[in-house]
Parts: C-alpha cells; structure tokens; sequence
C-alpha cells in the first residue's frame, strides 16, 4: 500500500471541547478510520527526543519505543480511564485491545527501506493499525488534539492536511475544564502535591487561551476548519453534515449518529461535569438558558466575567458566544477593563484564606505524613509522558524539582529520606501563598496578552 492512496486530516481542541464527540462519530463513517482517541497526542515530543539521543536508527528501535511510551495504542486499559475507552459498550465495561502480532508485522514492512522520519512513523502506526483490524479505510482521522504540538511539529510534514478545530464559550466553559482538571490530577497526584496544583487551577485556563492564540497562524488560513462545540451538540446532523463536505467524506447520519469506537457506543467520561449515562450525548441537551442558569458562573466575580470578556471580545462576536457586556460602550468599557484587571479573583482571594484554617492544614499534614510514612507507595510521576509533556503541568516546576520526592520513590524504607521529604513539604506548604502572590501578576499579563492579541489572530480562523 503507497503513501499516495491514503488522505489524511486532523482534529484539534482549540480551549474547547467535543473532539472526542466528534471523532466518536465521524469515526464510522464510510471509508474513514481513526485510532481511538489522541493516544499519539505527545509523540512528536518524544520522537525529538528520540533523534537527540540517537535511539530511532531502525525500524525495529522506534517500534520498541512506540510500545514502550505509547502502549495504550494495542489497549485502550494502559490509559486510567479519562477519554471513556475503557467504559465502552452497553454495560460500560468494554475496552479496545488490538493483535500486537499483525500491528508489529504491518508496521516493520511499512517502514522497510523508508527513512524513520516522523511522518513515515506517524503513517506507519495508523497503516499497521488498520492491518491489525483489518480496516482498508483511504481517509485516515489524526486525532492529533494539541494545537501548539500540532503547529511546532506536525503540520509541516502534512502541508496539504485538511484540519478541523473544535473549541466553546471560554467563559461558561472556564470552570467546567477546571473541574474535569482536578479530577484528573486526584487520580494522577498525591494529594499534597493536588494542594500545590490549585495555585494553577485559574491561570492554566488563561494559560490555555494564550497557547492556542499564540499557536494560532497562517498556516492555518487555508485548509482549516473552525466548529463550536455548541453547534455540534444542537445542530448535529447539520454540523456532520458540512465536516463530511469539507472532507469530501460520503455523509450517512444513521450511521454515524451515535458515538461509537469500534462499533462499542461510547459514553462522555466522568471526569466531565454534568457526566450522565441515561442521556445521549448527542441529544440537543445544550442550551443558553442552561448556561445562563450555570452555578459554574457563580465561581466568578462580575468583574471577572467583565474582564476575560473584553480580553476575548473579538473571539466572542465571531463565534457568537453571549455577551454580558454592553459592546457599544467601547471607552467606557476599556476604562473598566484595565481597572478591574487589577482586582483578585474570587478562587485566589479564597484559596489564600481557606490555607490559613486548621481544617486545611491539619488535612494536609496527616496527607504529608501518609506519603512520608505510610505503607502505600506515592504515585509514579516519572514514566508517563502526561506528566512530562502536558501543557498546564511543564510550569508545575516545584514538582519537577522535588529531588526529596525522587528518592523517597526510589528508596525502601530509608527514614532519612522519609524525614527529609516531610519536611520539605511542610516548607513547600507556606510557600504556596508567596507564590500564588506572584501568580497574580501572571494572570494580569495572561489577560493583557490575549486582549491586545486576539484582535489579530481570529482573522486565521475560517468558521465552517
């Protein structure tokens, strides 16, 4: 099979949500193949590593490494359960294994005499995968997911790649995202170190806007396609409809219609606020009453909504997410910003007082001596690449440094390790209010950058 036979495209979350929808539903469609969900999501990162420490000389080499870093590709059960592919099917328990044999056998005879570059591998692992379940699907669906890794890696081997972007109201989606982040770090991280990641919790859904803005670029004028999240849940059969027009992809809604991967339904992961089995995912379940309605606005001062508006205007009108603000008071509207700017959040301003209660403290402490000393392991922070690579925790840098914490994972029963990293935590503890002090100064210039930015960067984003 040529190179030449296969079209591919890609699917990316611009601070959004529903690729996995989406895919889970474009995925079924007449000739079109997909790996379920982004399982390759970081692997472009780990490939330039790779070539710096001259480990992909063969065929043989990479397929190794691939299995090693990227094993949930064969079985969906080596990722713990936060894309739903490992809840599958009717009774929810269903999961996605492929043959190793024929995925190892199609992937050798892929790459034979080809150069190990990573678009020959990226190809290889969706031409092997497709042998191992004997797909001979000619439209290949990249889940690629990551703007920025997509933009600084990717898509200069796909030159000609048809792309479709997916993102949400920013301001009714802020605390649903960080709500399905800390369940996320709960399962991932012990809980002092889930203590220390709430410094982040707000600036990493600002942190998120400025990456995919930054990320953002010409290379995406041309052949890229912009949906809302919103559109795809009211207007399904029209939304897939137009996809499958720009893919030049044969449009079947019955077939498509309910979310499934490898013909086992798929169910919206809980880790999502508002998760619900006993109501369909594709149902016309959203609405703006719904949002207007939303405790998670609650979690905002006014200001703050204020604010994060007129930092995202331009991006609001495009995609005609609800406004709060009166846009017409241009002036007016500028004076307020950059004074309101100013004021601390609601989730900072009580995160800061909640550290100083005893219940707090004395939570964190008998968490900290059950680390230190307690008889279950603390968590493997050091082989997956989520921990590595993912964007909201590159800047957790107080974890990446905790060299106390290394050797206590490392050591058995060495209690001068133990003492030493109990210690360190409890100086870690009062830490965390001077820095999250100086993280206000980062979410001021978070918010500036995307207000003097984003005026500029929505002329990149085509709506479909």
């Amino acid at each position: 099979m040529q190179k030449a036979e296969k079209n591919y495209f890609s699917l990316l979350s611009f601070s959004g949500a529903g690729t996995k929808l989406l895919q889970a539903q474009l995925g079924n469609a007449d000739d079109v193949f997909t790996i379920p969900a982004y399982p390759l999501i970081y692997l472009p990162l780990f490939f330039r590593e790779w070539q710096k420490e001259d480990k992909i000389t063969s065929a043989t080499k990479i397929l190794k490494l691939i299995l090693k870093h990227h094993k949930s590709i064969l079985d969906s059960r080596f990722i713990k359960g936060f894309n739903g592919l490992n809840s599958l099917g009717k009774n929810k328990t269903s999961f996605i294994k492929i043959s190793e044999i024929k995925f190892k056998k199609s992937f050798l005879k892929f790459l034979k005499n080809k150069e190990i570059s990573q678009k020959n591998v990226i190809m290889a692992i969706h031409h092997a995968y497709q042998y191992a379940i004997n797909n001979k699907s000619k439209n290949i669906f990249y889940h690629s997911h990551s703007i920025e890794i997509f933009n600084k890696h990717v898509i200069d081997d796909f030159r000609e790649i048809k792309v479709l972007a997916f993102t949400r109201d920013p301001i009714y989606n802020f605390w649903r995202r960080a709500y399905a982040d800390e369940k996320i770090e709960q399962a991932r991280y012990d809980i002092t170190d889930c203590e220390y990641i709430k410094n982040y919790r707000y600036i990493n859904r600002l942190r998120d806007l400025y990456i995919n803005f930054k990320n953002l670029n010409n290379k995406f004028k041309k052949n890229c396609k912009f949906y809302a999240f919103e559109n795809l849940k009211i207007n399904n059969f029209q939304v897939l409809k137009k996809i499958c027009s720009f893919l030049k992809v044969k449009f079947n809604y019955k077939k498509i219609r309910i979310p499934r991967y490898r013909n086992k339904t798929w169910w919206n992961p809980a880790i999502y606020k508002g998760y619900n089995t006993e109501k369909s995912i594709v149902k016309d379940s959203f609405s703006y009453e719904e949002i207007n309605r939303s405790e998670d606005l609650e979690l905002f001062s006014n200001h703050e909504i204020f604010v994060l508006e007129m930092a995202l205007l331009p991006f609001m009108k495009k995609f005609n997410f609800k406004l709060r603000l009166k846009p017409k008071k241009k002036i007016l509207n500028n004076i307020k910003f950059f004074l309101q700017l100013l004021i601390p959040t609601k989730y900072g301003f009580n995160l800061f007082f909640s550290r100083f209660s005893y219940k707090n403290l004395t939570k964190y402490i008998c968490a900290l001596f059950e680390e230190a000393f307690g008889k279950k392991k603390i968590k493997n922070y050091y082989f997956n690449a989520m921990y590595r690579f993912k964007w909201s925790y590159r800047i957790t840098y107080l974890i990446k440094i905790n060299f106390f914490r290394k050797l206590l994972f490392q050591s058995k029963n060495n209690y001068i390790v133990n003492i030493l990293y109990f210690f360190s935590k409890i100086l870690i503890y009062f830490f965390l209010q001077l820095e999250l002090i100086a993280l206000y100064f980062v979410r001021i210039y978070l918010i500036l950058y995307l207000y003097f930015t984003v005026k500029n960067k929505v002329k990149y984003m085509n709506l479909a």
